[in-house]
């Protein structure tokens, strides 16, 4: 029988975030899928690494209401996937990622036909949103998006008095999602990209880094460890 003094004691719900601990918002990771021709020009799977936040879509049921006797009842009459996902991401040192939906978006409406818009199946893509266990060694939620194309590309605001990190927003429309199953988050290789790799870098007199070369080695699909190694521009 459900005690609920019992069951909501504090020792009960220290048990079960011990057990279960939390989803994380930093452990989100996303993949992006362009249209073929974009894909060939970008190398748009190293953008899982640049993604600094996105949002996981919701879902609604809207509803009509009618009204017989009594309080009014609710029917269902179609499946709302909340349109819309915004993904920031960080701008590396050559502006790829602002390249990248340059090129997608003018791909879509070309200015150099006229601005005249191009057929849909041409320019939508495909869009994969993972939650990353607390651990960081398993993908345990999995939303595939599909019909995807990005709507709106945020301004970079440069600042003399500034040295942060250039960000930016990426509006995206969609038409719907779908789970993906315990198979296919387990089985993913986004698991091979999960934490990501930082390189800092000091310099001595003038010399200067002119390359950088990150390796890493994996066990049974997790990173076990990195190699950097560099040359000199004297």
């Amino acid at each position: 029988m459900f005690n609920s003094i019992k069951t909501l004691s504090i020792p009960n719900f220290m048990a079960l975030v011990e057990r279960d601990g939390f989803a994380r918002l930093n452990r989100i990771a996303v993949r992006i899928n362009p249209p073929a021709t974009i894909a060939k020009s970008f190398d748009a799977e190293s953008f899982s690494y640049y993604a600094e936040s996105v949002t996981i879509p919701g879902l609604q049921i809207l509803t009509n209401e009618v009204n017989l006797n009594g309080p009014p009842t609710t029917y269902p009459t179609r499946t709302d996937y909340r349109p819309g996902s915004t993904v920031s991401f960080l701008v590396d040192d050559r502006m790829s990622q602002r390249l990248f939906f340059d090129a997608w978006m003018n791909f879509i409406v070309p200015k150099e036909r006229g601005f005249d818009i191009r057929y849909r199946d041409d320019y939508i893509g495909k869009m994969t949103v993972f939650q990353i266990s607390e651990d960081g060694n398993s993908v345990v939620y999995g939303v595939e998006m599909f019909e995807v194309y990005p709507i709106s590309v945020g301004l970079i605001k440069g600042n003399w008095a500034e040295q942060e990190v250039a960000r930016m927003d990426v509006d995206f429309s969609y038409r719907y999602w779908r789970n993906l199953s315990k198979g296919e988050v387990s089985n993913d290789k986004i698991l091979d990209e999960l934490l990501g790799v930082t390189v800092t870098g000091t310099r001595t007199g003038v010399d200067i880094i002119d390359s950088v070369v990150v390796t890493g080695t994996r066990d049974n699909g997790t990173l076990t460890g990195v190699t950097v190694t560099g040359t000199l521009q004297r």
